[in-house]
């Protein structure tokens, strides 16, 4: 399995201005990765909800490159 620091890793170079809504455990953890906290939203407490939350951001803010970053269990 991949970890998800090592996804982060690997995505942060080409994140750009992109929203990045991390869902899942991934929250917990994005923010030790993420070097533009002020284009994060991470909605904890969601319960699933989250990816259609991170849909609703997207079709609202259509101008906008966001990625949904989505993990289940430890990191």
């Amino acid at each position: 399995m991949i970890s998800a620091a090592d996804v982060f890793r690997v995505f942060q170079p080409h994140r750009g201005n992109a929203i990045v809504i991390p869902t899942g455990t991934s929250g917990r953890h994005w923010r030790d990765f993420s070097n533009n906290e002020t284009r994060d939203l991470t909605i904890g407490g969601a319960m699933g909800q989250t990816t259609a939350a991170a849909l609703g951001v997207a079709l609202g803010l259509r101008t906008s490159r966001w990625c949904c970053l989505m993990r289940k269990g430890p990191c």
